[in-house]
């Protein structure tokens, strides 16, 4: 089950006043309580975890080149009660203003969706996507809390689902997020940061 919730080009308008001539709008899906990976269908897939990997580095996300990244910044941590997809492996974490940036490329039309693994949403948590050096949108913790409190069984939501920490921290939102940029939007670059 996926429940979908759009975000018009307004309201990122409002959260991007120094770029107002750059519209863009998301459409913003999360999936099932407990689902930790996308189930959306593409002709080009990657997903990228952080298992033995420094906090900068580059991926294909297994794509076999067809999009790239380059992470900088990133902390990166052991599984624990706030997060890492399935309780085991490693996470990517910041608690800086500058935060962590991910840098994209692709070589089949531009990259439009991103998804990821929302894990103990704290506040100030904010998540921004830009093209070209412009920021076409930001999506902060109290978006996202307001975002999961509109999901059917929205406490389902709360507490990390992953066995070794079944439950724990269940103050917090986990889900998995999915961004689609409008039609003839493409981005390079994620923010994520700590406010």
């Amino acid at each position: 089950m996926r429940t979908k919730i759009v975000t018009l080009a307004v309201a990122a308008l409002l959260s991007t006043s120094a770029n107002a001539a750059l519209p863009f709008g998301v459409s913003l899906e999360s999936q099932a309580p407990g689902i930790q990976d996308s189930t959306s269908g593409f002709s080009f897939v990657g997903v990228k975890r952080f298992e033995g990997r420094p906090g900068s580095f580059t991926t294909d996300f297994g794509s076999g080149s067809a999009f790239s990244g380059v992470y900088t910044g990133a902390t990166v941590i052991p599984a624990d009660q706030y997060g890492g997809a399935g309780g085991t492996g490693d996470y990517a974490v910041t608690f800086s203003s500058t935060g962590y940036t991910l840098d994209l490329s692709s070589n089949v039309g531009g990259v439009t969706y991103f998804g990821f693994w929302l894990s103990a949403l704290d506040g100030g948590n904010n998540v921004a996507f830009y093209s070209g050096g412009n920021r076409l949108f930001t999506f902060s913790s109290s978006d996202a809390r307001d975002f999961i409190q509109s999901l059917p069984s929205n406490s389902s939501y709360y507490g990390n689902p992953n066995g070794p920490f079944l439950n724990q921290n269940s103050g917090e939102p986990y889900t998995f997020l999915n961004f689609y940029a409008d039609t003839g939007v493409t981005f390079d670059k994620i923010v994520f940061s700590q406010s």
